[in-house]
């Protein structure tokens, strides 16, 4: 079995559209069976757009650690916490 590559893709702004996007790629069975997406943004930001848009993410979705070498392979979100992103 080939190994999938690992895909990161980042938020962007909070108050934008790039939220409801990574939620999207994160949930699509289209591009979870070519790769492994794992979004660079705030946790809380990411669950707040799935519950906007009633997308659920993944139940396989984990959390990244962006300083250790030892992360797991799926879907996942290295959070990267904004102070003020409650506030969007």
């Amino acid at each position: 079995m080939k190994t999938k590559p690992v895909i990161g893709l980042t938020m962007g702004d909070p108050a934008g559209v790039g939220p409801e996007l990574c939620v999207r790629a994160l949930s699509s069975p289209e591009i979870l069976r070519l790769c492994h997406p794992v979004v660079f943004g705030d946790l809380d930001v990411i669950q707040r757009a799935s519950r906007a848009i009633t997308l659920p993410l993944p139940s396989d979705l984990q959390l990244w650690n962006v300083e250790s070498n030892n992360n797991p392979v799926g879907p996942g979100v290295a959070s990267c916490s904004m102070p003020d992103a409650k506030d969007f």
